[in-house]
């Protein structure tokens, strides 16, 4: 099959977790792409891509159609590298078998580091809260935002190939992080209310302990660099300084673009103080393609549960009450309850929220869906779909607790803290749906449902999900 002549772009119209990772997986497969570019995001991603043998990998800085041969992986320089664990989920992957992996890296020399520091100082400053914003405790947002603001604390990939540029940006770095770390701890200590959640718990105090000894160490500079050496030395990842190998690449074949997380933790688009730091939507990537100037068509491709998710801290509109007869229950065997993001949520499709993602976070720019985990819905007695009013009556805004709100617009506030949800029922799927797929045939209620899904994204569905390998999924 020669190579494909379309950009594809994979983009999550959630708050993450829509199964991104298993969908490029069957698009490169699908469509012989021979090159993933990740265009956001960083270390936090977590694409889970499960073989039909059950070899199992969670990709978070590596594209997820790796475990393809000749397939290669291209971060680009809007992604926030962590080289640490890339190094250790190049190791996974060599243990499942697929030694190569590193050879097929390459690294926009350009792309912000994420060094242990940043990631001491996201962790202290999201163990001070009072309210937890939902971070992953792994020092992107941290990283990104140093560079964005302009501060003196960031690093390229590009300067870990030479030493003292990486070691002094190293050690500045250090010394910007102690410092607010240091300010977050003042600051929680001041307020009894704030200080409450530090004195809960021995772990919580080991760890704040942990990661200030780490930040007021100067020669943790030399040890943290030197992994960073032995890393360079030691594994064969190429780093463009300037990106024209991505360049060059875009100008001639067709590449597959992979999001990470989801639309709606945008912070442009999500609600504040519960966002990521680096953009979600579709933007980034095509201005990847504009910048080459490559002549290829694009085509962005939206990807979602059948159900809604959310790890962790924020509104959710679709979640239910503890008492709510109806309340989804929905076994998941990738993601639970940890330290820092905390619970996994669940709630039936949002239909407002999809509508918002597609017309409003993609600006409209989606060609298709690509639905996943409908197998899983195909298990529920009962089936529903929740929509909410934009709206707000004169006597609600009085009644409202955002007066004071300057960080989210009264249409965010509406749709992620609706003054009322409406729970819509619909003829449940049955277990026999994909089967009848399979002979040519489409099953009434699950037409249904798609013209549904149809009808709030503005686009067709293309591609369906019927459980974790890429064997599982069809093309409508």
């Amino acid at each position: 099959m020669p190579p494909p002549e379309t950009h594809r772009i994979v983009v999550g119209l959630g708050f993450g977790d829509e199964s991104k990772g298993a969908t490029v997986d069957f698009l490169a497969r699908t469509y012989n792409y021979q090159h993933v570019v990740r265009y956001n995001g960083g270390a936090q991603a977590a694409h889970h891509v499960v073989l039909p043998d059950g070899r199992t990998h969670c990709f978070s800085q590596v594209g997820s159609a790796a475990m393809q041969p000749g397939v290669h992986t291209y971060l680009s320089r809007h992604v926030v590298v962590d080289p640490l664990s890339l190094h250790n989920e190049l190791v996974h992957l060599s243990e499942l078998g697929f030694t190569d992996c590193a050879q097929r890296q390459v690294i926009d020399g350009r792309a912000t580091i994420v060094t242990p520091y940043h990631k001491a100082l996201n962790r202290i400053e999201e163990m001070c809260r009072t309210r937890r914003h939902g971070s992953c405790g792994l020092g992107i947002g941290v990283a990104h935002l140093d560079r964005q603001l302009d501060r003196l604390s960031w690093l390229e990939a590009r300067h870990l190939k030479h030493k003292n540029k990486c070691i002094q940006s190293l050690e500045q770095i250090r010394k910007s992080t102690l410092l607010r770390a240091s300010e977050a701890l003042r600051g929680a200590s001041i307020d009894i209310s704030m200080l409450a959640p530090l004195s809960a718990s021995d772990a919580v105090k080991e760890e704040i302990r942990a990661q200030m000894t780490l930040l007021q160490d100067p020669s943790s500079v030399a040890y943290i660099y030197n992994l960073y050496e032995k890393l360079c030395i030691n594994t064969p990842i190429t780093i463009d300084d300037e990106g024209h190998v991505l360049e060059d690449v875009l100008r001639t074949q067709g590449v597959l673009f992979e999001g990470a997380q989801g639309v709606l933790l945008d912070p442009h688009y999500g609600y504040f103080p519960h966002v990521t730091a680096t953009r979600t939507t579709p933007a980034l990537a095509h201005e990847l393609v504009h910048e080459s100037h490559s002549t290829l068509a694009t085509h962005t491709i939206g990807v979602m549960r059948a159900y809604h998710t959310r790890h962790g801290a924020g509104p959710f509109p679709s979640e239910h009450p503890q008492d709510f007869k109806h309340a989804p229950h929905f076994k998941e065997k990738h993601n639970a309850h940890n330290p820092w993001q905390h619970g996994w949520r669940t709630g039936w499709l949002d239909e407002t929220l999809l509508r918002y993602a597609s017309h409003t976070a993609c600006a409209g720019q989606l060609d298709a869906l690509a639905i996943s985990h409908i197998d899983v819905l195909c298990t529920s007695q009962e089936l529903f779909t929740v929509s909410h009013d934009t709206e707000q009556t004169h006597e609600e805004h009085a009644k409202s607790d955002f007066k004071t709100d300057t960080y989210n617009t009264k249409e965010q506030r509406l749709l992620f803290y609706p003054h009322k949800v409406n729970y819509n029922a619909h003829a449940r799927l049955h277990k026999n749906v994909r089967e009848k797929l399979q002979r040519g045939q489409l099953c009434d209620t699950l037409e249904s449902y798609l013209s549904l899904v149809t009808k709030c994204a503005g686009v067709p569905v293309s591609y369906l999900g019927f459980g974790p390998s890429y064997q599982d999924r069809n093309v409508v």
